[in-house]
């Protein structure tokens, strides 16, 4: 039971598209992505002045609820790891707070790098940062899919 509500807890929260078979990919879906996403947008387009006490208000709401979710990620490896003797899943779970961290510190980075381009058009540089800050995040978030089927997979294995 434990290690259904774990996997249900993060990836339900951060991924909701579930599809018959399994999770998919992780993409821009989840509502606090989508908020982020649209949040940011709208940040951008209220340059060149830009309305940053809104966007600071915003980052602060999803750097809340990311938090109430690592915190709550953080008690089930404690009880996986300890009462279940279950390190493996553990593992897992910190790979993908990890990968989660590196996540929102691309995401971030990319949120800098639009805006430094949306300030100074026709800088080369800036767009070549885009698509690479891009090509990461997307690679980042291959990465948290695998780990995400690894628990999956290694969770149904104790059945």
């Amino acid at each position: 039971m434990l290690l259904k509500k774990s996997w249900f807890l993060y990836a339900a929260f951060l991924y909701p598209k579930e599809s018959q078979s399994g999770f998919q990919s992780p993409s821009l879906s989840s509502p606090h992505n989508r908020h982020s996403v649209r949040g940011h947008w709208a940040y951008l387009r209220s340059g060149p002045s830009y309305d940053f006490v809104c966007y600071r208000q915003l980052v602060h709401e999803i750097t809340q609820a990311f938090n109430g979710i690592s915190q709550e990620i953080l008690q089930i490896k404690g009880l996986l790891e300890g009462p279940h003797n279950r390190e493996d899943l553990g593992q897992h779970l910190r790979r993908l707070q990890d990968k989660e961290k590196e996540k929102l510190e691309l995401t971030a980075e990319l949120q800098l790098a639009k805006q430094n381009a949306q300030d100074h058009p026709g800088v080369a540089a800036h767009e070549q940062e885009i698509q690479e800050l891009k090509q990461k995040l997307i690679q980042t978030i291959e990465a948290i899919s695998e780990i995400l089927q690894d628990f999956k997979y290694d969770s149904e294995e104790s059945r």
